[in-house]
């Protein structure tokens, strides 16, 4: 991300600031945040272990094949779910290619579902979408006044 600031920093008195996102960085940090989910919710995993094949990849963490389980932590979904979808790299993708992106590296249980509420919730994209389908108002026919 480019801007300039008014200032002495270049000819015609603006400074220029480039601002470089590490998309790795962010990511290790939900990464770091998950694990530390999943160390708090030990028995709700355990539970879930066998119902949908979840494994001890680096036996200590719980994936679904190769993607990290994400525990029934609310602010946890919407903060990996917004990495992909609301990140200014991510461009507030659909449904189906939030859910691509995302299911790389993270699951859980219902996981469509939760995804496509958040994204039917994301006041950017509701802003944005073209409506398809426009509602037209209701037809009234002009009757001609008498003698006219």
């Amino acid at each position: 991300m480019v801007g300039s600031h008014p200032g002495n920093g270049r000819p015609g008195g603006e400074e220029m600031h480039i601002c470089i996102f590490d998309i790795d960085s962010i990511h290790d940090n939900w990464d770091s945040k998950v694990k530390t989910g999943q160390y708090l919710h030990q028995s709700e995993l355990k539970q879930w272990a066998p119902l949908h094949n979840l494994t001890l990849l680096d036996g200590t963490h719980w994936h679904h094949g190769t993607a990290l389980v994400v525990v029934a932590d609310n602010t946890l979904r919407r903060g990996v779910i917004s990495l992909f979808h609301n990140h200014v790299m991510a461009g507030h993708p659909g449904i189906t290619k939030t859910l691509q992106l995302l299911l790389q590296y993270y699951w859980w249980p219902n996981m469509k579902t939760f995804v496509t509420e958040y994204i039917k919730g994301c006041t950017t994209c509701q802003m944005t979408k073209v409506n398809t389908h426009p509602t037209h108002p209701p037809l009234f026919p002009i009757s001609p006044a008498e003698n006219a």
